[in-house]
């Protein structure tokens, strides 16, 4: 409970200054909790939102390399369709002499067109480099989802020093509060240091 000075006593006893002394630290401890608790929700929001665009990204990019597997594919079978006539190209004109100069020539087509086929097919990544591809996909994923929620303290600064804060013959707990906050919020904190500043606080007077 916190003193209020009123016409009969101006100045509160002892039991009463500190039981004032510690409502003010139990006050300030709760803005402190509820302004770290807007900074968590605050972190979580922003890593939801790029949890989701790399789930977009990845979906994207899963789909591209499905569709170039089905269209690789394809070219495979044609070629396939290809050899295949161009062999029996070949039977016919063995089985006919007389047609051997119309069979030399459509073979001779063939085999320039399965030659395309093959150069358009060589551009193209074989099946280990999709594979490898998407298995390194799923592992980025795997990360991505189990990574603790301590991962989102990583971007505070080392090098927290309370004694710059050991200063409890202060004029105002609320200031010195405050500037104890913001470079907590700042810095990595020690629990001890966080309990060293609550102590000082408490002892420290207003």
């Amino acid at each position: 409970m916190i003193f209020v000075p009123t016409e009969t006593q101006a100045e509160p006893t002892q039991a009463e200054a500190e039981r004032s002394n510690l409502a003010n630290v139990m006050l300030n401890v709760m803005r402190g909790v509820m302004w770290n608790n807007k900074l968590l929700q605050a972190h979580l929001h922003v890593e939801r939102q790029q949890r989701q665009q790399y789930q977009q990204d990845l979906a994207a990019v899963t789909a591209g390399v499905r569709d170039a597997a089905i269209e690789q594919q394809q070219q495979q079978q044609l070629m396939n369709s290809t050899i295949a006539r161009i062999n029996g190209i070949e039977a016919k004109a063995s089985a006919a002499p007389g047609c051997t100069t119309d069979a030399t020539k459509q073979i001779n087509e063939r085999i320039d067109h399965v030659v395309t086929i093959i150069g358009d097919i060589g551009v193209f990544n074989g099946p280990d480099t999709i594979s490898s591809t998407v298995a390194t996909m799923k592992t980025n994923i795997t990360k991505l989802q189990t990574r603790p929620d301590a991962a989102t303290k990583t971007f505070k600064m080392p090098h927290f020093d309370i004694c710059k804060f050991d200063d409890y013959n202060k004029s105002d707990a609320l200031i010195w509060w405050q500037r104890f906050l913001t470079e907590a919020s700042c810095r990595t904190v020690p629990a001890n240091d966080m309990l060293k500043a609550l102590y000082l606080q408490l002892i420290g007077g207003a």
